[in-house]
């Protein structure tokens, strides 16, 4: 794949990128299942010198446990010529509670990120020193169903630290690493199966993220809401969604002292089964033309409208 981009320095970046990725799912017996994997990409920088390749190999093991406990243990090795050997893994849980309609969860988990050519060679904003990150995650979650699977309340408690984040920096102009970021919250959800052909679900999101110094994160809502409404009819042949977004204050930039206004977007989405082969779909995104900025002086897309035909064969 040959990749061009432009910025408004007037920088051009250009090179190639070649990947290759294998995966087998083995079926141990009817209640383990093992999932391995190779991923190779070569990353040609024909712009700068830094060039580099990352070689990896994963491997997860999928166990039912009995018919209420199901449990996953995979683990994955990087091997990257630029930032060395790498391993991370991750574990989850499901645990139904039959007799009272509940599931409970959860999952840990490791992570590995380098930075991209762009961050490293950019000529005003690139900062060879930039090391890779690395961070964690969990959450915790509960799920409850009333009348019969018409009604699911469910919620869930995450959290996630960065050491090393890769982050632009205003005073600087470059990019850097952050020695800590930490973010946690909460997100709990409502669906009600109104009808055969309706459903209602309401979703909300609270997120608490900060740096080490104590700074509130950049581009972080503390409070995401979110409204969906799903109606299916015409012997399931045509589907209608209706989404209410509404994000609340944010920052724009790192230090900055006052925060961008929160916002509201409505959009609409329709699909119609032509036949067994063809979908005819339309969408329309911000459907009263809302204008706000997530990035101060940044204009976010007014109204716009798509529409297409799938084809599955």
């Amino acid at each position: 794949m040959d990749s061009t981009s432009y910025s408004g320095t007037a920088y051009q970046s250009n090179g190639d990128r070649f990947e290759f990725d294998w995966q087998n799912t083995i079926e141990i017996n009817d209640r383990w299942t093992v999932v391995t994997g190779a991923e190779y990409q070569l990353e040609d920088n024909r712009s700068d010198i830094g060039d580099r390749d990352n070689k990896s190999y994963y491997l997860e093991n999928v166990f039912s446990l009995s018919d209420q406990l199901d449990w996953t243990l995979g683990g994955r090795y990087d091997d990257n010529s630029a930032y060395g050997n790498e391993t991370t893994w991750r574990t989850s849980f499901s645990y139904q509670i039959e007799n009272i309609d509940t599931r409970i969860h959860s999952s840990y988990g490791t992570s590995f990120q380098a930075p991209s050519f762009y961050q490293l060679f950019n000529p005003t904003y690139g900062n060879t020193s930039v090391i890779a990150e690395s961070g964690k995650g969990w959450d915790f979650g509960i799920q409850k169903t009333f009348s019969e699977g018409k009604f699911v309340l469910h919620s869930t408690l995450f959290g996630y630290e960065v050491d090393d984040k890769i982050n632009f920096s205003f005073a600087t102009f470059k990019y850097g690493n952050e020695e800590f970021y930490e973010s946690k919250g909460i997100e709990s959800s409502a669906s009600w199966q109104f009808c055969d052909a309706l459903q209602l679900t309401a979703v909300h999101t609270y997120s608490d993220a900060n740096y080490s110094d104590g700074t509130e994160a950049e581009r972080v809502p503390r409070n995401v809401y979110s409204l969906n409404a799903n109606w299916l009819g015409l012997e399931n042949k045509l589907g209608i969604n209706a989404n209410i977004f509404h994000a609340s204050s944010q920052f724009s930039l790192r230090g900055d002292s006052t925060k961008q206004p929160g916002y509201t977007v409505v959009n609409l989405a329709t699909q119609y089964q032509l036949s067994e082969r063809y979908e005819l779909w339309a969408r329309i995104d911000n459907l009263f033309d809302t204008d706000y900025q997530e990035i101060k002086n940044f204009q976010s897309p007014g109204i716009a409208f798509y529409t297409g035909i799938r084809l599955d064969f």
